[in-house]
């Protein structure tokens, strides 16, 4: 639906390449005269600099397309307004908040939560914008002094107001999603017996799902960082442990053949295996030695291709590195197969839900404060609060070598055997 409706916009975003192998940039250009917009282009600067991730510029340009899109269609210029450093009048961010709640509305009929919160993120969008234009481009006369900088703060502080007063309200804390343990042992059941019945290329690729499907579930990956991993961050003899490397920390030769890599937003750190019944390193090394690879040929006869031109692990079957939209593909197929929704970021909210639970539940000398640091540690994400020299070489130590809140009593996953 959100689709249909950003197609009814006036405007688009648009990708570009300013060198072979560089990520896209993008464009927020007017459908009507294929146009560029003058204060999207200057905006879309500072989120390159800012955001990691290309496809959270894109999605940020996107929502800007709808009051864009509004104040096209009120014949005013949104350009002009935005560098004005005077923001929106609240009649003008009142109106477009009623066209853009009317834009989502099918026949008059009330908004459901979910698309509720969509237009949140749009409206939250929208507001950045307005407030850094403010920053950017306020009347310069006068700047440095203590009445300029009232004057700026008050603006912002309005204008904040404005936008918020119509943006839904949410209630409580959403909880994660999750699948029940009877769904994961589904799941491994399903793709178990793929590789177990198949041969040949199907074989290859039923082997290449299966370890997918375990790094997420036993290691709480997000998808984008299975796919960019490299085959020196696998384990090996010594290193009993996968590395999860941030682009912006690789080499800054590497090249991803992919038209969209993916790029994990998640820091790097070293995880190492949990359970007694794991798939490691034995899967990952089955993979590489007997099933990643090309086939080719040479004076007639055909043969395997093991040492392929790029360096990432998980591969599609012409031996290029799989597409995030091919790993998507994958769980359809098993949502299909086996009668419910599945994702492979349930699988990595399966995996914190029950770490955190455990987390909690754990009766030890280690305080429970240390056991959520640790935990913090091991899904990658960024906590300035909890993270410090000194605490940090500890939880990458503690999450190398598998983290202790699932040593508690048995070690063994039941819905994984």
């Amino acid at each position: 639906m959100l689709s249909n409706k950003q197609s009814r916009l006036d405007y688009q975003v648009v990708p570009f390449k300013t060198a072979l192998g560089e990520e896209p940039r993008h464009m927020l250009i007017n459908k009507i005269n294929m146009e560029p917009s003058i204060s999207a282009s200057i905006y879309e600067i500072h989120l390159e600099q800012r955001c990691r991730s290309y496809k959270t510029v894109k999605k940020k340009l996107t929502n800007l397309s709808y009051l864009y899109t509004w104040f096209n269609r009120i014949g005013e210029d949104i350009d002009k307004v935005l560098l004005g450093g005077s923001g929106l009048e609240d009649r003008k961010i009142r109106a477009f908040l009623s066209w853009l709640k009317d834009h989502f509305s099918v026949d008059g009929s009330q908004i459901n939560k979910a698309t509720r919160g969509y237009i949140n993120g749009i409206i939250y969008d929208c507001s950045t914008v307005a407030d850094w234009f403010i920053e950017l481009c306020y009347d310069r006369s006068g700047a440095g002094t203590a009445s300029w900088a009232l004057g700026l703060e008050a603006l912002k502080k309005h204008q904040k107001s404005a936008w918020t007063r119509k943006r839904y309200k949410t209630k409580g804390v959403k909880e994660a999603p999750d699948l029940t343990d009877e769904q994961i042992a589904s799941v491994e059941t399903f793709l178990k017996s793929e590789v177990a019945a198949s041969h040949g290329k199907e074989k290859d690729i039923s082997v290449r799902n299966y370890l997918i499907w375990r790094m997420v579930i036993e290691l709480g990956l997000r998808i984008g960082e299975v796919l960019a991993l490299r085959l020196q961050d696998r384990p090996s003899r010594g290193r009993p442990y996968f590395s999860i490397v941030r682009i912006d920390e690789r080499e800054p030769d590497l090249h991803d053949p992919r038209s969209s890599p993916p790029r994990p937003k998640t820091l790097s750190r070293d995880l190492g295996f949990l359970f007694e019944n794991t798939a490691f390193p034995n899967l990952v090394n089955d993979y590489i030695s007997e099933h990643r690879y090309i086939s080719s040929e040479k004076n007639g006869k055909a043969f395997k291709k093991f040492n392929l031109p790029h360096v990432f692990l998980i591969v599609a079957s012409n031996g290029n590195p799989l597409s995030e939209s091919a790993a998507s593909d994958i769980a359809t197929k098993i949502s299909n197969a086996l009668g419910f929704n599945f994702h492979w970021h349930l699988a990595r909210h399966a995996f914190f839900n029950r770490a955190y639970y455990a987390a909690t539940q754990a009766t030890t000398d280690t305080s429970l404060e240390i056991k959520l640091d640790d935990l913090v540690w091991w899904g990658g994400w960024e906590d300035e609060n909890s993270l410090n020299h000194y605490s940090a070489r500890v939880r990458a130590d503690r999450a190398r070598y598998a983290l202790s809140m699932f040593q508690q009593n048995s070690r063994n996953w039941g819905a994984l055997s």
